[in-house]
């Protein structure tokens, strides 16, 4: 297990990473579902799987009279626990009142900037909101009916400051979560076209992903 302190860090990861993102205070079955999701990713780029999470535990810092006297697992542990679940980079940030007063969007920006970052994976209840209140269905939908990009991004980042740099990722990342082509559907094309087919291509992606 490579153990890291900073974000700047994981410049250094070599291969795609797919980061867990968490307290993993017990690492229990729900947040072993939530590291599977990474490991998996992982598994399937040929990539890193990785965790990302905070020490002290937050509510120690926010809320010391709230936290439990004892937290279920120390970080040496949480580690070794992390590693049977075939997680093999560690980033542990230290959360203080700096780290605290830090906006969402500033850490996300910075998190995101990550070359290596194919995929993250937040907490379930983080995700939900994500999915069911940001980047919504419906609004996706609004792109494939011929909305312009950049106007969606705009006003959802209206709606959501704190959740600007996940926005930011639908638009800037978006082709990172298409799994691949059909098998066979390569070299059928390439049979085609050495036949002299003509061939045509219809898709309701829009233009801006086709910069590349």
């Amino acid at each position: 297990m490579k153990r890291l302190s900073t974000i700047a860090e994981l410049e250094e990861v070599q291969g795609p990473l797919h980061l867990a993102m968490g307290v993993f205070d017990g690492v229990h079955l729900g947040h072993q579902a939530v590291i599977g999701t990474a490991v998996e990713g992982a598994r399937g780029s040929g990539g890193v799987a990785g965790v990302l999470t905070l020490e002290p535990h937050p509510i120690q810092i926010l809320a010391p009279g709230q936290a439990p006297r004892r937290i279920l697992v120390s970080l040496e542990h949480k580690e070794r626990l992390l590693a049977s679940l075939g997680v093999t980079v560690l980033l542990v940030l230290r959360f203080d009142e700096t780290m605290a007063r830090q906006s969402a969007e500033e850490f996300g920006e910075h998190l995101f900037s990550v070359a290596a970052l194919r995929q993250m994976v937040a907490g379930e209840d983080e995700l939900d909101f994500v999915l069911s209140h940001v980047v919504t269905e419906a609004w996706h939908f609004e792109h494939d009916a011929g909305r312009d990009l950049g106007e969606m991004v705009a006003e959802r980042k209206a709606l959501f400051p704190d959740h600007a740099a996940v926005i930011d990722a639908y638009a800037t990342r978006f082709l990172e979560t298409i799994p691949g082509p059909v098998p066979g559907s390569i070299e059928l094309v390439e049979r085609l076209d050495a036949a002299g087919v003509p061939l045509f291509a219809i898709t309701n992606f829009a233009d801006e992903f086709w910069d590349d």
